[in-house]
């Protein structure tokens, strides 16, 4: 019965769940036994009392808590052979708070979960009373009284309850979580699609499909679940295009003050300037139930002159982050929101006080624009103001609870806001400590804004000082209604000022700040947990707490403390190339941020905004049209050839997996053709033709099959030099070749000697040669003859500079998309160390043989030139030093994994000892 018992739960259970182990039991008797040392059998031999309690485990993806609830099921037996047992869910008891089961045997004392008991004294068959007590009413329940035998399976459901109620403890220490996963099991209603409290962003991140059942072909899942599903991401799309016109123009700044009261001119900040970049888009397209798409453009919602718009650019991403990082500042602004605008925030300190970043304003002008076509920046709807540091005293460490310099503060910086001032209002703060955030709106919209919340926690020492923490203000705006929109939707908009840990070496505590800042800034929503007892005058003594991830667009500013993760010197050899395109890049490379973003240590839902331009789409596209020739909706998913294979090919991206249909309704699905490295270094080794079939899944209907066939012309661009090297040909022509024994492998690739060697032949002085990008389409011929095997074109040397420039970058881009760069990743640091010409020259005594000749040939070229730059005074040609920066970032290709990078200044040396 038992195995019966935990088949069918494990069926009963969603893939969010996990069973661990069930305990078998038995209601008690309802009048007690006369003799309490005999049992009365008729407990155990009757089906009616006979329950089963399990232990069922649900992963938070969002925070990665473990939560554990137990369940009890009532059996109601089959009545013939063919009919299956039938399992009936009475009980849920979250494991959580002062939760306990505790247990007696006739005559003896009870024993209490948190003191576990030695149940190796108990007789197999003796009879133990349990209790299950649930120590809190997050869902009213009140202690269950149940009966067992099976010590041994008692002892390990002690075991793990407690285990479970533990991590509650730490998990939660002050709240009790609501455990929303378990409304699934105990209401039977649907949940409401309107719901007054939005969805986490970090879970609206995460695309419908990765929420339906588990699916392949002929094995449809729960079609019925994913239905449900899909019905209400339908609705919420259409709730967002009906509610897609509010718009806001909000302008953020934080500031670190160093304990320091107002003493200089704030407007530069407050106010922001006319040559800023673009920042913020305004807050288009936002509903508690959106995830839109972004407009190229929008228009203000709010303006002095009626009718008048300001165009800015924005870029299709859904969430955005920003940091500055650098050795004067560690300022930082981040943004999530739902609505697929973007935030790119400028970190120019230019004019501004010391150790603050630029406030950024959601109407500056598109990028494109010289400076003397930028318009003026229109006055924000929102001011948000982030201070750190406000108060260094011992005494403020304390949680004072003066205001004077809050008060100064906010005096300075509506006195920034010069003559407009009059047309702004203080609408919130919240310190704690040094940490102030501030809300400034403007006078006419004051009215818009309602439900206002505020909270703050510490992460400072022992994580309840003030020194570092962070402080929220979540609060709702409701624009005016428009005949466009008469029932216009209000928008709930979240702001954190937070400080993490500071010096270099503290990245993960930062990252740690993070998370613990994420899960324990809360407020109080004032919805009651249901069924929970209140206070004489209403109030609701538990509450649903509502995380700072449950609004439509959250904005996280503040001195988040990371750093660029080089040394002193490092940095400022690369900020003096800032101005370059590789110096930017390659400081950008050793950002923290970025760092803690790539490996999902920190702000793992938030996307870098694009600082450098777009890489060049070779994307291809092409579209499926569904037709929903039905009388009633029709939902759809792509699902795979088995359980856990993979929905599509790795190349293929489909756009959008799942979706609804009305009657008559029409849908184009996109499939796009998308290449990385990664994935053309596979296609390269593999068949050229790609053949493949996507199985479209009619939830309650049949499987319908699309066949699709693309051809991949292989290049010799992301592939291994081992491979290159044994290749008997060009690489197009490979096709039905096997490849050389490694006995017999050529010493280099011939791709590359053919561009050394015309580079050498046409191109020895040629200014700017490798530090000017080169003309794509000139690239894309070169690549081709590369490629096929085929003569360069006649005008190759007859077009000069420019075919020049052409065939070094497209050196440049061979080299750096090689699997693995030419100098292996656990020799980097040794060649970073080298100290002298002669280590240098050892080391190459460690490569493999393919790599030796190709740094051979490359560095070769790279010494003659410089030479001729060094002999001659006037010589356009590129030095050494320039020519060994540019190449050690695709010769020793940086590793953007890592916590701990090798110097690009010393890799940088390392390349000079051969150029040079």
């Amino acid at each position: 019965m038992a195995e019966d018992f935990e088949e069918a739960i494990r069926e009963y259970l969603r893939k969010s769940e996990e069973f661990r182990l069930a305990l078998e039991v038995r209601l008690p008797p309802q009048e007690p036994s006369g003799d309490a040392h005999d049992p009365q059998e008729s407990v155990w031999d009757s089906s009616e009392t006979k329950r089963f309690l399990a232990v069922v485990t649900h992963l938070d993806t969002t925070t990665g808590d473990e939560q554990g609830c137990i369940f009890v099921f009532n059996l109601r037996s089959k009545r013939s052979n063919a009919a299956p047992n039938t399992y009936l869910l009475e009980h849920v008891f979250p494991i959580l708070g002062h939760f306990s089961i505790s247990m007696a045997q006739p005559r003896r004392s009870t024993i209490n979960l948190s003191s576990p008991p030695d149940l190796s004294k108990i007789q197999p068959r003796t009879e133990i009373a349990l209790t299950v007590n649930p120590g809190h009413d997050l869902h009213n329940d009140s202690p269950l009284s149940l009966l067992t035998r099976d010590t041994v399976q008692l002892r390990a459901v002690l075991k793990e309850c407690k285990r479970l109620r533990e991590l509650s403890i730490a998990n939660n220490p002050d709240v009790l979580p609501p455990y929303l996963w378990v409304l699934a099991y105990t209401h039977s209603e649907e949940p409401a699609i309107l719901s007054p409290v939005p969805s986490d962003l970090r879970q609206l991140q995460q695309q419908p499909h990765e929420h339906l059942s588990a699916a392949s072909a002929g094995q449809p899942g729960d079609d019925i679940f994913d239905i449900s599903l899909l019905r209400e991401e339908w609705i919420k799309q259409k709730v967002h295009d009906l509610h897609a016109s509010a718009r806001n123009k909000i302008r953020l700044g934080t500031f670190n003050v160093n304990g320091k009261l107002p003493s200089q001119d704030l407007s530069p900040w407050v106010r922001g300037r006319v040559d800023q970049k673009p920042s913020i888009p305004s807050l288009k397209n936002v509903s508690p139930l959106s995830m839109g798409e972004v407009v190229k453009s929008s228009g203000e919602y709010f303006n002095d002159a009626p009718g008048e718009k300001t165009d800015r650019a924005s870029t299709a991403s859904s969430v955005t982050a920003f940091s500055t990082s650098s050795a004067t500042t560690t300022a930082s602004t981040a943004t999530l929101q739902t609505s697929g605008t973007t935030t790119q925030v400028d970190d120019t300190n230019s004019g501004k006080p010391e150790n603050s970043t630029s406030a950024s304003d959601t109407s500056a002008p598109p990028s494109y624009l010289s400076d003397d076509r930028r318009p003026a920046i229109p006055d924000p709807d929102i001011l948000v103001l982030a201070f750190q540091e406000l108060d260094l005293s011992t005494e403020a460490l304390l949680y004072s609870t003066k205001t004077t310099r809050e008060e100064a503060w906010c005096a300075a910086a509506l006195a920034g806001l010069g003559e407009k001032a009059v047309q702004y209002e203080k609408l919130a703060s919240k310190q704690l400590v040094g940490m102030l955030l501030v809300l400034v709106v403007r006078k006419p919209l004051k009215s818009c804004f309602g439900d206002v919340k505020a909270t703050s926690v510490g992460a400072g020492i022992l994580g309840l000082m003030g020194n570092k923490g962070g402080t929220a203000i979540r609060l709702t705006f409701t624009p005016p209604a428009t005949p466009d929109a008469p029932v216009p939707q209000p928008i709930i908009l979240t702001f954190v000022n937070a400080h993490l840990a500071a010096f270099d070496e503290m990245f993960e505590r930062r990252n740690a700040d993070f998370q613990d800042l994420s899960k324990r800034l809360q407020f109080d929503s004032g919805i009651p947990v249901q069924d929970s007892p209140t206070e004489e005058d209403g109030y609701p003594l538990v509450t649903v707490p509502l995380s700072v991830y449950q609004t439509d667009a959250l904005f996280w500013l503040g001195d988040l403390n990371y750093r660029i993760n080089l040394s002193d010197a490092d940095v400022r050899v690369l900020l003096a190339e800032a101005s370059e395109p590789q110096g930017l890049r390659a400081l950008l490379n050793y950002d923290q941020l970025g760092l803690a973003i790539r490996t999902k240590k920190a702000f793992a839902n938030f996307v870098e905004a694009a600082i450098h331009h777009p890489p060049h789409n070779h994307t291809v596209t092409r579209s499926l049209e569904f037709t929903n020739v039905g009388k009633i909706p029709c939902a759809y998913r792509f699902v795979a050839i088995s359980i856990g294979a993979p929905v599509h090919p790795e190349w293929l991206h489909i756009e959008p997996l799942t979706g609804l249909l009305l009657p008559g309704e029409k849908k184009t699905v996109s499939l796009t053709a998308v290449l990385d490295n990664s994935v053309v270094g596979r296609l390269n080794s593999g068949v050229a033709r790609l053949d493949d079939t996507l199985i479209l899944h009619t939830l309650l209907g049949k499987d319908h099959f699309v066949s699709i066939t693309a051809q991949y012309k292989r290049t010799c661009f992301a592939t291994s030099l081992n491979r290159l090297v044994r290749l008997t040909g060009p690489v197009r022509s490979a096709d039905k070749m096997k490849l050389l024994p490694e006995e017999q492998a050529l010493n280099a690739p011939r791709e590359i000697m053919r561009l050394v060697n015309w580079l050498m032949s046409n191109a020895t002085d040629i200014p700017g040669l490798f530090l000017l990008p080169g003309d794509q389409e000139l690239v894309a011929e070169i690549r081709e003859c590369l490629d096929t095997g085929a003569e360069f074109g006649p005008h190759a040397e007859e077009d000069g500079p420019r075919m020049a420039v052409a065939f070094a970058t497209c050196l440049l881009e061979f080299l750096d998309t090689l699997p693995e760069s030419v100098i292996p990743l656990n020799l980097h640091a040794r060649c970073a160390q080298a100290t002298d010409r002669e280590q240098a020259f050892q080391l190459l005594d460690e490569l493999p043989g393919a790599s030796v000749n190709v740094w051979i040939s490359v560095t070769a070229f790279l010494h003659f030139i410089s030479q001729q730059a060094h002999s001659a005074s006037d010589s356009p040609t590129s030095d050494a030093g320039q020519l060994a920066r540019v190449f050690a970032s695709v010769l020793l290709r940086d590793d953007l994994t890592t916590s701990t990078p090798v110097s690009p200044v010393g890799k940088r040396k390392f390349v000079g000892y051969f150029v040079g």
